[in-house]
């Protein structure tokens, strides 16, 4: 029963870690991602994969229930992690052509006190899985790991024919990310893992306020853990498109229609007075543009927006009214309409 409950652990973990990254697609850091999909029988990095760009990032996700569990030497020598470095060698090995750029194993033991083992790890100043949250990130040293012209560290290194060279490309693909956050398991009485995630969503996303505040971070935090355990499930892949659904966010702050269609057969050339307020906006001026009903003032600014965005202005438009017809006309005169059309 012990094991089960560390196994579901485990589980919760690496479903905590992938909603992390799928909300990372809001901030434009990740382009998709990929659970809990083998690329070959030999796979051990197959928990969390993230695309961004042409770059790739594949992890293996671990969890520990015991706050003193250190990383140890046996992590790397023997199959008590499944982080046995034959294990991972091969594992990036048999990927072939379709080999990630990175391979990161994040794990929550805590910093190493064996002599030996730290001689081992390299410091690396690669990003951490957690932003805002201090791991320790290594490399493995290649000199110690496998001196050139001498013997492995560990006789079954090349037991299967694996040569150093190889090791070399391990060493060279593989990132350690240890120390890792630690869960509560509970959004309600979040732990560091978790408060990383609700303060992603609520500082850098805006869920929780507006035009987002009908979602709360820990609700929209519950529901990125479950899509991770859908897409786990599924193998599917999830993209930006897809967590703004799945939240329901708002990305327009309010905006209602801002068309305002112009008749060309009725409109006044105003190329001129176009001109004249151009010039005066490009001054960083501010123009007030006045005149009775039906004199064109609309039509005028509008047809200014347009030069300035055919030249590549950034041009934000609120028209507080449009016409008797206009269904958004209530809308329209509201303080958080005209936010939501100057900023979406």
């Amino acid at each position: 029963m012990a094991n089960l409950r560390h196994t579901f652990k485990g589980y919760l973990y690496q479903d905590l870690v992938s909603a992390l990254k799928i909300a990372e697609t809001l901030l434009g850091r990740a382009d998709r991602v990929v659970l809990d999909t083998k690329l070959h029988q030999f796979d051990v990095f197959d928990d969390v994969s993230v695309w961004t760009g042409n770059r790739r990032v594949r992890r293996q996700v671990k969890h520990a229930s015991d706050a003193a569990r250190m990383f140890e030497a046996a992590d790397l020598r023997t199959h008590q992690s499944n982080t046995r470095v034959d294990v991972l060698c091969r594992s990036v090995l048999a990927a072939g052509s379709a080999c990630a750029d990175e391979h990161r194993v994040c794990a929550c033991w805590s910093e190493p006190s064996d002599a030996d083992l730290k001689l081992l790890l390299v410091p690396t100043e690669a990003f951490g899985t957690f932003p805002g949250c201090r791991t320790s990130l290594y490399k493995l040293n290649l000199s110690f790991l496998w001196p050139a012209g001498g013997n492995p560290a560990w006789p079954f290194m090349n037991s299967d024919g694996l040569s150093r060279d190889q090791y070399a490309a391990l060493c060279n693909r593989l990132v350690l990310e240890i120390a890792c956050p630690r869960m509560s398991a509970d959004l309600r009485t979040p732990g560091p893992a978790e408060s990383v995630l609700l303060q992603l969503l609520a500082d850098e996303i805006g869920v929780g306020r507006f035009p987002n505040q009908h979602i709360s971070a820990e609700d929209a935090a519950a529901r990125l853990v479950y899509e991770a355990m859908a897409a786990r499930a599924s193998g599917r892949q999830i993209v930006e498109s897809d967590v703004q659904s799945m939240l329901r966010l708002r990305t327009d702050y309010g905006r209602v229609a801002q068309r305002f269609p112009i008749r060309a057969a009725e409109a006044v050339d105003f190329s001129n007075s176009r001109k004249a307020i151009r010039d005066c906006a490009l001054q960083s001026q501010r123009v007030l543009v006045v005149g009775p009903p039906g004199s064109g003032k609309s039509w005028l600014l509008t047809q200014l927006a347009h030069d300035l965005q055919s030249d590549g202005g950034a041009v934000g438009r609120h028209y507080c009214y449009i016409s008797v017809n206009d269904l958004d006309a209530s809308k329209r005169v509201l303080t958080e309409t005209l936010y939501g059309n100057l900023t979406a």
